[in-house]
């Protein structure tokens, strides 16, 4: 393919300066778009390719959108990324995919428009105003409910202001307050978030020598994860090291993978400049959601090791990694695009050690404050 391609390119070089500039754009855009079609074609069979089915789908929806806008090749695979989020009962996820289509569809606009699901025309607003109910229905599910607030708030206006439907609006209002409910009463486990490297020539194009950070599943730890990788990619080998990998492994025929927890770093200014105390279980939540940073550190020992206190040579190495898109999200992962490294002194870290400290009591005694009869037990 390559090389046919390569060929066209070098004949267009050959023609006017008029063909020239439109011409290797063109060969260069179904260049790119053969590369995404062969990847999902690759990937199209069995359980275990399904969550590269989801990574190609969303590279193939990305591309007819940002490189082509070919709106309805866009909504098709934006159906199919739904499919496989709901087979998996990624709910969450499965509401950020379909909010990309409500997106694209405005309350002012009594046009009908056609789904890729059927052939049935709705006015604009209407289509977006099932579309967002079903997306509303996907955040409940995934207990997501701080997600589908605003979209409430857009259902209340239009029912209030627009439509005088106050039926419906009584109705949202009491889902919002339910929403409001749940967020404060139910039991949600934080999810641990791991940084995820794919080495080798041995991969597919898609994952080849690029590190991603992934969200994990309700109470996955990293043994459970790397098992779910090793499934998923069989023929892989796990780097015990968490050093970078050498070029020979970069460049080689087989396929390495290197896994580490990553923490996430929140960043809420709202919560900063609240009057009064967020409540625990709010804060808690945007602590490790709506993150598009992470960290993780290295042990690097330097200089001579002293046996008696091996702690005063101990220097870490930390990893701030920054990905495309905010997690949760359309998927469960996101590429690594940008990544800076610092060093951490002995000293720093002890003092950083002795602050992580004071802030977890503090936390006791907060989540005490607000309910003494959690401790009753202890």
């Amino acid at each position: 393919m390559y090389f046919f391609l390569d060929s066209l390119l070098e004949k267009v070089q050959m023609e006017a300066p008029t063909w020239q500039e439109a011409g290797a754009a063109f060969i260069t855009s179904v260049t790119r778009l053969l590369e995404r079609l062969l990847d999902y074609r690759s990937v199209m069979q069995g359980d275990e390719n399904r969550d590269k089915r989801m990574s190609c789908t969303v590279n193939l929806l990305n591309f007819y959108k940002n490189e082509i806008n070919r709106k309805e090749m866009y909504l098709r695979y934006i159906y199919k990324l739904l499919d496989l989020h709901i087979q998996a009962e990624n709910y969450t996820e499965a509401g950020f995919t379909l909010k990309l289509y409500a997106d694209m569809l405005s309350w002012d606009r009594e046009a009908l428009t056609f789904s890729p699901q059927d052939n049935i025309g709705q006015p604009e607003w209407q289509r977006k105003e099932h579309l967002y109910h079903e997306i509303l229905e996907f955040f409940d599910k995934g207990k997501c409910w701080e997600k589908g607030i605003p979209l409430c708030k857009e259902l209340a206006n239009l029912y209030e202001t627009r439509r005088f439907d106050y039926n419906r609006l009584s109705e949202i209002l009491i889902t919002e307050a339910k929403f409001f409910q749940q967020i404060l009463t139910q039991i949600r486990p934080e999810p641990e978030y791991f940084r995820v490297g794919f080495y080798g020539m041995g991969f597919p194009l898609f994952v080849r020598n690029k590190q991603f950070v992934y969200r994990g599943l309700e109470y996955e730890r990293i043994g459970a994860f790397t098992q779910r990788l090793q499934t998923e990619f069989p023929q892989a080998q796990i780097l015990t090291k968490n050093s970078p990998p050498d070029q020979s492994i970069l460049s080689g025929p087989d396929q390495y993978i290197q896994i580490s927890n990553v923490r996430p770093i929140a960043d809420h200014p709202h919560l900063k400049s609240a009057m009064v105390p967020v409540p625990e279980k709010i804060a808690r939540y945007y602590q490790v959601n709506d993150v598009t940073k992470f960290q993780h550190d290295r042990p690097v020992y330097k200089g001579i090791v002293d046996k008696d206190n091996e702690f005063k040579s101990l220097w870490i190495e930390r990893t701030t990694l920054d990905i495309a898109c905010p997690l949760p999200g359309i998927l469960r992962w996101f590429e690594v695009t940008a990544r800076s490294m610092l060093e951490v002194t002995p000293v720093e870290f002890a003092c950083e050690t002795m602050g992580n400290v004071g802030k977890e009591l503090w936390d006791l005694v907060a989540q005490y404050r607000t309910d003494p009869r959690k401790f009753m037990k202890i």
